[in-house]
């Protein structure tokens, strides 16, 4: 079990070895949206995907394993490993690749050489979140595309007062205490139900609440 160090917006995290040496970790089979500061640009769903993989494992340690079950290779060019991770965050543990997939962080990444059997299960994963247009799968065609970190930054800023009866998943998670879950449960109780007429309609919405 390795103790989780640091998420960045990379879309990987950071593990310590040992004292004082940390080494960073990509989920393998998984290709997640992430920052490019060098060219001041990101991809769509970026800070969504970095928002979900700190509150995943921060405090957490996790178990790592390659394909076959075997310690996990370095990734030749990024200089990460590629794995498995399982998530132990005291009560219980967690497949992250597995949830990443299904929660629409990511998106099922085909050329990283998976037994098979195992790329079935991710690739079905992957089709259970576009069914239901949960995380990135909301607005299916930006997934691979760019946004200028700027420009970003000025839209973030101007946005307020947030109206929930017409805002989209990333609006909605700039107001506190709304993440990708919850703001996908708002804007399919609107798609199903219709306007809000009342915040209090807002709390059965609420993950801590169900």
């Amino acid at each position: 079990m390795y103790k989780v160090e640091k998420t960045e917006d990379s879309g990987r995290f950071n593990i310590e070895i040992v004292p004082g040496f940390t080494y960073g970790v990509w989920p393998l089979g998984v290709e997640l949206p992430r920052f490019y500061h060098e060219i001041d640009s990101a991809d769509y769903f970026a800070k969504e995907a970095g928002k979900y993989l700190h509150k995943k494992l921060s405090g957490n340690k996790v178990r790592l394993t390659g394909v076959s079950g075997e310690k996990p290779r370095v990734h030749p060019y990024y200089k990460t490993l590629n794995a498995y991770v399982k998530v132990d965050n005291g009560r219980d543990s967690t497949f992250l690749n597995k949830q990443l997939l299904q929660d629409g962080i990511g998106t099922y990444y085909r050329d990283s050489y998976l037994p098979p059997d195992t790329a079935a299960h991710f690739g079905e994963y992957e089709h259970q979140a576009r069914s239901v247009g949960r995380g990135l799968w909301q607005q299916p065609d930006k997934i691979g595309s760019k946004i200028e970190l700027i420009e970003r930054e000025q839209t973030e800023t101007n946005v307020f007062p947030i109206n929930i009866n017409t805002a989209d998943s990333t609006l909605l998670q700039q107001l506190p205490g709304i993440g990708p879950a919850y703001a996908s449960r708002i804007i399919a109780y609107r798609n199903k139900y219709g306007r809000f007429s009342n915040l209090d309609q807002l709390i059965p919405l609420n993950p801590q609440a169900i």
